[in-house]
């Protein structure tokens, strides 16, 4: 309630304030193995949005820098020919400073062993080429990230540079995180995230929070220099980077426009591993020095805000299963570990509506059904993802208290290529526990349903179960036909099965959808008429209510 108010009373459509002095911009460029093809797009796109926004006076000099990370030896594929990629990238360097006129540099280091974090170590190595290790960047300069798949839009620095304006304390322009390939129809790993880039950080952003996404942003040379610049002790280097710049009296300025359009993990490997990092990184640090609890210079209320990854995973993690636990419980031994009561169910439905009704209303012109999809969307990847994020935890946990080191793996690059069994067999690890719990969560419901036709009593907390065990099957199951999913004839001659399988993905989602909510409400429905009686123990036994295998298998 206390959010929902405060976005009532603050949240408005502010217009940028006007660039006082043009500024000086150093785009830093983070690469590994990404394909050459990529890397050209995402360093032309920003000399353009550059372009515009000298055009325009907003900026004065600008320089772009190839943080190339890759090994010596890699080798690319261009034009149906392979190249050491060292050299490759250097030629294309040379034909985009000859096109354009801006100066692209490419910066390479030497790398130390047992990196925590190998993508801030490297850009940390170029900016401390550029900056010096004790030098005070001028504080009219800034410098822009983008992930190496990342390409701006033309004025994705016009749109930016204006809020760094917006006062001498801010130091973090961010903008959302859009994806190409991503549709909210059929979007099971949530990459759109609407929940956090439409919701949470309009919010953050009149809070003066600093919420940072590593990506996609524009930082104030001086404080970012004054930070340290990227935390190299923990996975989740933009997290960190957000709560030392509040540390340090900074606050952030948050641009709802979409201004890039870059690539997710579409890999069920790719999905779990960038997502475990996510949840590995909070926790890492919360028992540690660097910790929101223990850190210097912030109030309780920042510490809470900062904290909030920690509890927001944990929650997922046990919740899930909790929920998904109790019907099965109930089908296989006749007993409901949860009291049902009016007032109960009163409150929880009054929950639901208000809450959805605050969020619709304080973010006016939205679509709600396709805010509702996404909504559904988050709900189906928490219910896939919840183990993962326990282990992530409990991983994160350790390495903070010493007991074990945690590795680091690329972003939504790339991933081995290799048909689609390939890819099920790389996930196996990932999708043994889902396809589990699917197989435990479809026998439930087909046993469930036997018992009806043996006599069980639908309405009661027999159908309830039902209705929940059906609800919560349909997130494994549509993952499981995700993986399977051919990608690799996605651009070949075969593509027509790519798209074929894709389509009939949608339409499974799509129905999947409106089976949620249709279970949903008949399980509503059948609690409020079953009674509260039905879900004591002692009246389940001996009645039609619930029945034993034998009473089931006998009568049937």
């Amino acid at each position: 309630m206390l959010y929902a108010v405060h976005l009532m009373v603050h949240v408005r459509k502010f217009e940028p304030p006007f660039v006082r002095k043009p500024f000086s911009v150093r785009v830093v460029v983070p690469c590994y193995k990404e394909d050459i093809e990529t890397l050209e797009e995402t360093v032309e796109c920003a000399i353009k949005a550059a372009k515009i926004a000298m055009d325009r006076g907003q900026a004065n000099a600008v320089h772009i820098y190839l943080c190339d990370d890759a090994p010596e030896d890699h080798k690319e594929e261009y034009n149906g020919e392979s190249f050491l990629a060292v050299t490759l990238r250097q030629e294309v360097i040379d034909q985009l400073y000859k096109i354009h006129g801006i100066p692209v540099i490419r910066v390479r280091r030497d790398k130390g062993k047992g990196e925590a974090n190998p993508k801030s170590a490297n850009l940390n190595s170029c900016l401390r080429k550029i900056y010096g290790d004790d030098a005070a960047p001028p504080e009219m300069e800034v410098v822009a990230v983008f992930d190496a798949d990342q390409a701006a839009h033309s004025h994705f620095f016009t749109s930016t540079l204006p809020w760094m304006d917006a006062g001498d304390d801010v130091a973090v322009v961010q903008s959302p995180q859009v994806f190409r390939g991503v549709h909210w129809s059929d979007d099971v790993f949530n990459h759109e995230n609407v929940g956090f880039w439409h919701y949470l950080q309009p919010a953050y952003n009149v809070m003066g929070f600093i919420s940072c996404a590593g990506t996609n942003f524009v930082i104030r040379s001086s404080a970012f220099a004054e930070a340290g610049y990227f935390p190299t002790h923990t996975l989740t280097e933009d997290y960190a980077l957000g709560m030392e710049m509040r540390r340090k009296g900074w606050r952030g300025m948050y641009v709802e426009d979409e201004l890039v359009r870059g690539s997710a993990p579409d890999k069920v490997r790719a999905a779990f591993g960038q997502r475990s990092r996510w949840c590995k990184g909070p926790y890492q640090m919360l028992f540690s020095r660097k910790s929101p609890l223990f850190a210097p210079g912030l109030s309780i209320f920042y510490r809470i805000l900062y904290m909030s990854p920690c509890y927001i995973y944990i929650v997922s993690a046990l919740a899930s299963p909790t929920f998904t636990i109790i019907p099965v419980i109930f089908i296989w031994f006749g007993k409901f570990p949860a009291v049902l009561t009016h007032a109960v169910l009163g409150m929880l439905i009054a929950y639901t509506a208000l809450s959805s009704f605050i969020k619709f209303y304080v973010r006016p012109g939205r679509n709600i059904l396709h805010d509702l999809r996404s909504h559904w969307n988050a709900e189906v990847s928490t219910k896939n993802f919840w183990w993962m994020y326990a282990k992530a935890a409990t991983r994160g946990t350790m390495a903070a208290c010493g007991c074990s080191n945690l590795g680091w793996t690329p972003g939504a690059g790339g991933g081995k290529k290799g048909g689609c069994w390939f890819k099920v067999r790389q996930a196996s690890q990932d999708l043994l526990f889902i396809l589990v719990f699917a197989i435990v969560l479809t026998v439930t419901i087909v046993y469930g349903f036997l018992m009806v036709a043996a006599g069980g009593k639908f309405v009661g907390p027999l159908g309830l179960s039902l209705m929940w065990c059906i609800y919560h099957a349909l997130a494994p199951w549509l993952l499981l036909f995700y993986s399977i999913l051919p990608f690799e004839f996605e651009v070949t001659q075969k593509k027509w099965l790519y798209r074929t399988g894709r389509t009939l993905f949608n339409v499974l989602c799509n129905v999947g959808f409106v089976m949620s909510f249709g279970v949903f409400v008949a399980a509503v429905v059948l609690a409020f008429i079953a009674g509260e009686n039905s879900f004591k123990t002692e009246v389940v036994n001996g009645s039609n209510l619930h029945l034993t295998p034998d009473q089931v298998f006998s009568r049937l």
